[in-house]
């Protein structure tokens, strides 16, 4: 029986229950409300239980057929490094924390790595915490100031972890499926989950239509930080006009731009040229200063040409191809957009 059925229950009545027992549609009704307390709570632990999370914000992801989006989700496996570059190791618990894997012989990792750059002189105030991870190709130890004055020159100021043998990027990506890439990064939040993941080569920020992925996958990144952060302004460095030297500076910087000049010089393959220019529009405004730098080879009777572009924020993109001439170049890249416009208009 129950208490308020009067039982045997080892307990004394309650002072109010010959009161209430004397009144059928209080007894009822108070019944009535016991029951229905009981329900909601019932309804309130389900729901409770069964509720997704409301801490986590959605991040928009790469497409899956770009590679490595399975890891999306999952928990960050703990990085064992085998040092960090003037042991200047960050507090990474709790954080927002961006890894990039690079080397010093990667041109897509001297495109992206002023990225990266430039993410973290944007997001960090707001908490993020960004970490190149140094990885040399052939694997093999690396002396720290060598480390240090090439990620110097690419232009990146941040912290530096050493993976001299791959171990943790073998943990963590080229030994968890198949992978295209091993300059590959990834974005994880306060909890140690991976948001975000790129496969690699590489992102930048670019306006040029050539750059319309790198420059899309920025964004996204950009945008996932972002999200992950706490709500606040970031702090975007102000951009400012390049001058002819600021734009010769910069290129110097590009550790291709050295390699090409010693096998220029090496090789004997002729005669290095460049033409520095700007792509301002109007000429007061500067936007981006670009050089082409071209190498005669007589060996195999074309010339070689190289592209090196600075925005007003100091990132470079590089391109490199051959040519007959620069104007038969030309010639080929409109009759490519002529193609293209051809078929867009079927």
């Amino acid at each position: 029986m129950s208490l308020l059925q009067g039982g045997q229950t080892g307990m004394s009545t309650p002072p109010w229950y010959n009161q209430v027992s004397q009144n059928p549609e209080h007894f009822t009704m108070i019944r009535q409300l016991l029951c229905l307390f009981f329900l909601l709570s019932l309804c309130v632990r389900a729901d409770a239980g069964d509720a997704a999370p409301q801490t986590q914000p959605a991040i928009a992801s790469l497409p899956a057929s770009r590679g490595g989006q399975d890891l999306i989700g999952t928990k960050m496996p703990t990085m064992k490094f085998d040092r960090w570059v003037g042991n200047q190791a960050p507090e990474l618990a709790g954080s927002v924390t961006l890894y990039r894997w690079w080397t010093d012989t990667c041109p897509f990792c001297a495109r992206t790595l002023p990225a990266i750059e430039q993410l973290r002189k944007e997001f960090e105030p707001r908490g993020l915490k960004v970490v190149a991870v140094y990885h040399p190709k052939p694997a093999r130890d690396v002396k720290d100031e060598t480390i240090a004055k090439a990620a110097s020159a690419i232009g990146y100021g941040g912290a530096i972890a050493v993976d001299s043998h791959w171990d943790a990027l073998i943990r963590l990506w080229l030994g968890t499926g198949h992978r295209q890439a091993t300059s590959a990064s990834f974005l994880v939040d306060r909890q140690g989950i991976i948001r975000f993941v790129h496969p690699g080569v590489e992102f930048f920020p670019s306006s040029d239509p050539g750059d319309a992925q790198e420059n899309a996958d920025y964004q996204l990144l950009r945008s996932a930080i972002q999200k992950l952060l706490p709500a606040g302004p970031a702090t975007a460095p102000a951009a400012k006009a390049l001058s002819e030297s600021d734009a010769e500076e910069a290129i110097g910087r590009i550790p291709e731009v050295g390699r090409f000049m010693d096998s220029v010089a090496k090789n004997s393959h002729g005669e290095s040229h460049g033409l520095l220019f700007s792509e301002g529009h109007p000429a007061d405004s500067l936007d981006a200063w670009q050089i082409y730098v071209g190498e005669d080879r007589d060996d195999d009777g074309a010339n070689c040409w190289h592209r090196f572009r600075v925005d007003e924020s100091g990132l470079v993109s590089i391109e490199s191809g051959k040519w007959l001439a620069l104007e038969e170049w030309q010639r080929q890249e409109r009759m490519q957009n002529v193609k293209q416009a051809m078929q867009n208009a079927k």
